[in-house]
């Protein structure tokens, strides 16, 4: 942390070199130290030496002051595997914000790593950097040069501000999906009386159905959280109303190998779960998908506060019989991955920026 009085540029130069050497440090390490960890839902976990692979290391510097180019002297690249990324505090926080999800801010490293060492974004300017990336549909060319970067924060937040505010609230929809995480990681389906009996059928040999169920949900980008709490809503009003007491609605991404399935229920928890347990066999006739991952929860008036429980549909065989799969047509139609903007509506003034 940098202390008051002190020469800003002297100390960050100096911490800038100590920091990097700590990431060339940590990424040797990997490949010769076994590395525990201790997580909240798994416990102790050993990754062996060598089993890890570093794609990013990033160096975030408590520094307020002026932005100012990164020396040429400081590392970029380790063994053309690794790419180190240098950040102040202050930017790093607002990426990640603005990021919100670990798979944006992998793919936004990932775009990041393409850029060329001579046009570094400026230390406490990353601003800048990501407002190119936010208006060139998520993409840092080969060929960018600093100057690229000059006023493009302010052009999205000031000149295209009103498009840019939408985006803001939309993007607000994905901050209920981490509800939903925080829900999963406090309760572990598999001890419920009121599920049903094949929930502990298809309990997976390596993790919990919990950690499994969440860790691939973890993997979901904003983009999609925010498309899928939008149809939770939508849902959820519709129960209200519903002659069957529930609606729901399924779900996927480009990974055709995983569908979504989302309900909403007036009833009660036992009831809300035999509702999912159904309409995820049906869906399940009618995919190829390998997994299926449902969510249940209550409808949009209920008085009994929310709650989300959860199944997976892993490796379970189809129902063939000729009823079951008209069913399961009936129940739902073509499923197609829905094209989705990052700017509601796709402005094209944003596209083309």
């Amino acid at each position: 942390e940098e202390k008051a009085g002190r020469d800003s540029k002297r100390w960050e130069r100096k911490n800038l070199n100590k920091a990097s050497n700590q990431v060339l440090g940590s990424i040797k390490r990997l490949q010769k130290s076994d590395i525990l960890v201790s997580s909240p839902s798994r416990g102790e976990i050993i990754f062996k030496k060598e089993s890890l692979q570093c794609h990013h290391g990033i160096v975030i510097l408590d520094y307020k002051d002026d932005p100012f180019i990164i020396d040429n002297s400081l590392p970029r690249r380790y063994a053309n595997i690794s790419t180190i990324h240098y950040f102040s505090h202050e930017d790093f926080v607002t990426l990640c914000q603005q990021l919100m999800t670990l798979p944006d801010l992998i793919e936004y490293l990932n775009e990041r790593a393409k850029i060329p060492v001579r046009a570094t974004p400026k230390l406490n300017n990353e601003n800048d950097a990501y407002a190119y990336y936010c208006t060139h549909k998520g993409k840092f060319s080969s060929t960018l040069k600093l100057d690229d970067y000059n006023g493009q924060w302010e052009r999205l937040t000031v000149e295209h501000g009103a498009y840019f505010n939408e985006k803001i609230q939309e993007d607000n929809f994905a901050k209920f999906f981490t509800r939903i995480l925080k829900e999963m990681q406090l309760i572990d389906p598999l001890s419920i009386n009121d599920h049903p009996e094949f929930v502990i059928s298809v309990k997976s040999k390596e993790d919990k159905l919990r950690v499994k169920t969440t860790r691939i949900l973890n993997r979901l980008r904003r983009l999609h959280r925010r498309e899928i709490i939008k149809g939770m809503f939508d849902k959820m009003e519709l129960a209200d109303k519903s002659p069957l007491g529930f609606n729901y609605f399924a779900y996927r991404t480009e990974d055709v190998s995983i569908f979504y399935l989302f309900l909403a229920s007036r009833h009660i928890r036992k009831e809300r779960m035999e509702e999912l347990t159904e309409v995820a066999y049906r869906l399940n006739n009618i995919t190829d998908a390998e997994c299926i991952i449902g969510i249940a929860t209550e409808n949009y008036n209920t008085k009994s506060g929310r709650s989300f429980d959860f199944i997976m549909l892993d490796g379970i065989e189809k129902d063939e019989r000729k009823e079951s799969i008209l069913l399961s047509k009936e129940s739902f139609g073509n499923i197609n991955p829905t094209r989705i903007y990052d700017f509601p509506k796709d402005k094209p003034v944003i596209d083309e920026i």
